[in-house]
C-alpha cells in the first residue's frame, strides 16, 4: 500500500470496483473498455517511472501519458474498430489520469467502458 492510500481506499480496490461496475452497467462493451484502460494504466506507470523525462503534472510524465492513446489505438486496430475513436478515448483517459488525484482507477475503467458502450453500439 502506498503512503497516500493508508486509511483509505487503495488504487487496486478502486480499480476492482470500477471493473465490477463497468461490467454490470455496460455489459460486453465494458470488456473492450477494460482492455484499453487497465493495461494502459499499467504501461503508463512503468514507462513513466522508467523512461519518463518530461514532467507534465503532479509527477506524471509525457512519456507515460502517451501510453494511453498508443495502447488504445493498438486495441482498436486489433479489434477492427475505428482507430480515430480509440485515439480520442486514449487521449481522454490520459487527461483524466493526469489530473485526477484520488479514485482515478475507478473513473478510468468507468469512462473507457462508457465510451465503448456509447461509441461502439450500432
Amino acid at each position: 500500500i502506498r503512503e497516500g492510500e493508508r486509511g483509505g481506499v487503495s488504487d487496486a480496490t478502486a480499480m476492482a470496483l470500477g471493473v465490477v461496475l463497468s461490467v454490470h452497467m455496460f455489459g460486453g462493451y465494458a470488456l473492450t473498455g477494460l482492455a484499453v484502460s487497465v493495461p494502459a494504466d499499467a504501461l503508463a506507470s512503468v514507462v513513466g517511472k522508467n523512461f519518463g523525462r518530461r514532467r507534465v503534472w503532479r509527477g506524471k510524465t509525457l512519456e507515460g501519458s502517451a501510453m494511453f492513446p498508443l495502447w488504445s489505438v493498438l486495441v482498436g486496430w486489433v479489434a477492427g474498430g475505428e482507430v480515430g475513436f480509440f485515439l480520442v478515448l486514449g487521449l481522454m483517459l490520459a487527461f483524466l489520469e493526469a489530473f485526477l488525484d484520488r479514485w482515478e482507477n475507478l473513473f478510468l475503467t468507468l469512462l473507457s467502458s462508457a465510451m465503448c458502450y456509447f461509441g461502439l453500439r450500432t
